[in-house]
């Protein structure tokens, strides 16, 4: 039950995303992981010094590492909030000092471009699903001829 509430709520913040429901159902999911890694942390520490209500250490600890599994999606979707559109506008523009100050740093000349990343090693290409298999065998008989 838990796991369809949680889905409707992420359904929800993805496809009305910039809506004031989306922010505040997204909000919501966030207060919720971290009660989440309070309580399974808690859980997991108290199992740890009493034995109950898990007896096997190993489980203790499970249910530990769990909740910083949890802490760290709290984290991750706070640290990257701001930057996704910044992103998002860097791949259709290209670099501009407003884009650096939103993600602070400073981007070489043509970052994300198929040119730039070509020529660090990286292959970035559009295909056809169809015609994925010829594809893959032309970019692999390319890079072993290079």
């Amino acid at each position: 039950m838990v796991a369809a509430i949680w889905t409707a709520g992420l359904l929800v913040v993805f496809r009305g995303e910039g809506t004031p429901l989306a922010a505040r159902i997204s909000h919501v999911l966030l207060v919720w992981q971290g009660i989440l890694f309070v309580l399974m942390v808690g859980t997991g520490v108290y199992s740890l010094a009493t034995g109950w209500p898990f007896e096997t250490v190993w489980l203790s600890l499970k249910i530990v590492l769990f909740g910083f599994i949890a802490l760290c999606g709290v984290g991750i979707d706070r640290f990257f909030t701001p930057i996704i559109p910044a992103f998002g506008r860097l791949a259709q523009e290209g670099s501009s000092p407003e884009l650096e100050q939103t993600i602070r740093q400073k981007l070489p000349p043509g970052f994300q471009r198929s040119e730039y990343l070509l020529e660090h090693g990286m292959l970035d290409i559009i295909c056809v699903r169809k015609k994925l298999k010829e594809t893959l065998v032309k970019i692999l008989k390319w890079f072993y001829e290079k």
